[in-house]
């Protein structure tokens, strides 16, 4: 209770990085710093779990969505497993950032999201799934069509194509995946 009203007075303002890195997936001090302390403005956020915390059953997704207005430009996760609901709903509260990156990062998509609505007035510039492909997270070697989910997903969005930067031969190239052992930059919207 004495760390929570001291948490609750400590306050950060603006700063360029934020950043907590090994969370734990029940730590209340790591949610009262998130909700209670959180600075005013971040360029940019990055949050790393130490093991693979489901999103949906943690103290930190409502907390993450919450404080979305607060970062500016640049978003990253690390070592997070999203279902299908909370990866849309993080997307959409992010949308206003021109850096989102999900990585080493669980994704299950077992539908095609659909994120036409869900991304209205899109700024994301670049999105990036570093290593969720690989085996020990998404396994999109295995799941393909969990894979083609979320491609076919995003691209309901008329704004993020827009929004993505497109190299001269008009595909875009701001949207970078991991397979098992290489990059890959996706060639997917005309």
């Amino acid at each position: 209770m004495v760390l929570t009203k001291a948490l609750n007075s400590c306050k950060f303002f603006d700063v360029g990085n934020f950043g907590l890195v090994n969370i734990m997936s029940k730590n209340k001090l790591i949610f009262n710093l998130m909700s209670l302390s959180f600075p005013n403005k971040a360029n940019t956020a990055l949050i790393v779990s130490s093991s693979d915390i489901k999103l949906h059953n943690s103290l930190y997704f409502n907390i993450l969505v919450k404080q979305r207005i607060k970062i500016m430009d640049r978003i990253v996760l690390s070592s997070f497993i999203f279902k299908e609901r909370q990866l849309k709903r993080f997307i959409s509260a992010y949308r206003h950032v021109k850096y989102l990156k999900l990585d080493s990062c669980t994704l299950s998509v077992p539908h095609i999201p659909n994120f036409s609505k869900a991304l209205d007035n899109c700024r994301i510039q670049d999105l990036d799934f570093t290593k969720c492909g690989r085996s020990n997270f998404s396994n999109w070697a295995r799941n393909l069509a969990e894979f083609r989910n979320l491609i076919t997903g995003l691209a309901t969005s008329a704004c993020l194509r827009f929004s993505l930067p497109l190299c001269t031969s008009g595909i875009v190239k701001s949207l970078s995946l991991m397979r098992p052992k290489s990059s890959l930059k996706l060639s997917w919207i005309q």
